[in-house]
């Protein structure tokens, strides 16, 4: 007989947690967040159904990969290059959060390696809560944004970092010349993975995207993805940080981002499935027998901001209010937290209480990071002496640097049409930039000098690097009806302002085009026998006024009768 309990445990999983998602998408919370509460429902320490918890980390296992393989492609090691003072002072946050922690928690009784996972997990942004605040703000491109965005990014590698480290501390049970050669093993691996992998994988990526084969794309990543994973793992590295230099490696190659959108589904699913079982090992009871403990907790967690926000006003010299609205963005932690919270289960640092304390304080500075906002104006005033004695040269913030692409054209589509319209923008010197799903076409354009981000428009991660917050006009000339749908939704969700045209191959398309937000739909055929028609009357004797007015009626009037 056929064991379906793993494909039940899987229906189950999935179904509450697209119900927890809803309800916290419609109270305006992150969406992981409903899955966690989804995941306490599940959990045995709740009343009603009781799920799975070994068949749901199966499951979870392959989240946590496809998660942190996710965040890795979006890390950039250039852009950590060009901002290293922010690295700089990312790498003394780091540790200070981590020590304030891990003291405060061994005094309070914990042993000294879950102090120092408490503190591992209290020491890191999540990235996807601050640019998700950032972006309802409209600062992701002001000083203070783009300056807790770097940080969060060198957060990202130093807890990479901690992370190796503790777990060789862990499986020798202590520190002695073994976590030397455990963690020498380590960075030999990720020193290795990212030489090879930046040299290696982009090529190979690249010639499989030459296939035409969307489903041998997807494969090749995830495998790269996993495979990764289970070989960090020999070395002595967890699957999440296996995976996640996976995703640095790919994240340097002009193929990252396609990457990245092509398993967003996949990874949006078993990410969703980790999120659910990390609620299922949150013991609710122990919030209520223990309050103390959690409300310190969650307090260390947050005191990252305080630290972060008096070292940019200080040695990084930035303005006062900089350094305020900086601080209080660096207060939410997520999914590095739960990712170095269950490394520390598995390493047998961290009992199951202990787990769901970390888990809880971590989930609580969420909701209370948007109301943090309301504290800047007191921290600003408390920084302007500190900002003023290191030298920042005002206190009130300059203009925001534009960014690389604005007031520009996006062209989805490098076909004859894209390429029609992009040499007509390009000679009356306007800006633009073409996204090109197509790898030779890509290829092609780009050896001719045209500006292009080689992916799939309709994938949110795609359309992103076109910046179409700040764009004129999206032209989507592409002949896929099907497609252009997703990429008129897609870009009328980044940019609800954003004047969209598009290519449409009957009246039905052009009206769900209008219906979706496009502000014209071109209809090809139509467009084609006008012109035509433009052609015959003009040798028939017709004025140019007379033309331009029977093509105005066609256009805009009723369709001529066919036969």
């Amino acid at each position: 007989m056929t064991d379906t309990t793993l494909s039940l445990d899987l229906a189950a999983a999935t179904l509450i947690a697209l119900a927890g998602g809803a309800l916290a998408r419609l109270l305006r919370l992150p969406v992981f967040l409903g899955y966690l509460a989804a995941g306490l429902a599940l959990s045995p320490f709740t009343p009603g159904p009781v799920g799975d918890v070994a068949a749901v980390q199966r499951l979870a296992d392959l989240g946590v990969v496809m998660l942190m393989f996710g965040m890795g492609v979006q890390f950039s090691l250039r852009d950590l290059a060009a901002g290293r003072d922010v690295a700089a002072g990312a790498a003394v946050q780091v540790p200070l959060s981590l020590a304030t922690t891990a003291l405060a928690m061994w005094a309070l009784g914990w042993s000294w390696p879950a102090a120092l996972y408490a503190g591992a997990a209290a020491c890191s942004t999540s990235s996807i809560v601050l640019v998700k605040l950032l972006t309802e703000r409209n600062a992701q491109d002001s000083p203070h944004g783009r300056l807790a965005i770097a940080w969060s990014l060198a957060q990202d590698l130093l807890t990479v970092i901690v992370i190796a480290v503790l777990g060789a501390v862990a499986r020798a049970g202590g520190l002695d010349a073994r976590v030397g050669t455990a963690t020498l093993e380590a960075a030999a691996f990720v020193g290795a993975a990212l030489f090879v992998g930046t040299r290696v994988v982009p090529p190979l990526l690249v010639r499989i995207a030459r296939l035409g084969s969307r489903e041998l794309f997807i494969l090749s990543v995830a495998g790269l993805a996993v495979g990764t994973a289970v070989l960090g793992e020999r070395f002595g590295l967890s699957l999440a940080l296996g995976a996640f230099i996976a995703g640095i490696a790919v994240s340097e190659s002009d193929v990252s981002h396609h990457a990245l959108g092509e398993l967003l589904p996949i990874r949006d699913l078993f990410a969703g499935l980790f999120f659910v079982w990390v609620g299922m090992l949150i013991d609710p009871r122990l919030l209520m027998e223990q309050p103390g403990l959690f409300a310190a907790l969650a307090l260390l967690m947050l005191s990252k901001a305080a630290i972060g926000a008096v070292l940019v006003a200080g040695p990084l010299r930035r303005s006062a209010r900089t350094a305020a609205l900086a601080g209080v963005a660096l207060a939410p932690s997520a999914e590095f937290s739960f990712v170095v919270a269950r490394d520390g289960v598995t390493a047998g640092a961290l009992s199951a209480e202990q787990f769901s304390l970390i888990l809880a304080a971590t989930a609580a500075t969420i909701p209370l990071s948007p109301s943090l906002t309301r504290l800047a104006p007191a921290v600003q005033r408390l920084l302007e002496p500190l900002a003023l004695r290191a030298g920042a040269v005002a206190v009130s913030e300059p203009s925001p640097a534009p960014p690389r692409l604005r007031n520009h054209v996006v062209i989805v589509g490098g076909g004859r049409v894209g390429s029609l319209i992009a040499a007509v923008l390009r000679r009356r010197g306007q800006g633009y930039v073409i996204i090109e799903e197509d790898r030779r076409t890509a290829e092609r354009l780009r050896a001719a000098g045209e500006p292009v981000i080689y992916g799939n428009a309709a994938h949110p991660a795609v359309l992103a690097q076109a910046n179409p917050a700040h764009a004129r006009t999206l032209v989507v000339a592409i002949p896929d009806p099907v497609a252009a749908r997703r990429v008129v939704s897609e870009a009328r969700a980044q940019n609800p302002r954003l004047d969209i045209v598009v290519r449409a191959h009957s009246p039905a398309d052009a009206a769900d085009f209008l219906r979706l937000g496009a502000a014209e739909a071109v209809l090809a055929e139509r467009e084609l026998a006008l012109e035509l028609t433009r052609h015959t009357l003009h040798r028939i004797g017709l004025t140019t006024l007379e033309i331009q007015a029977i093509l105005q009626r066609l256009r805009f009037g009723e369709e001529p009768p066919t036969r």
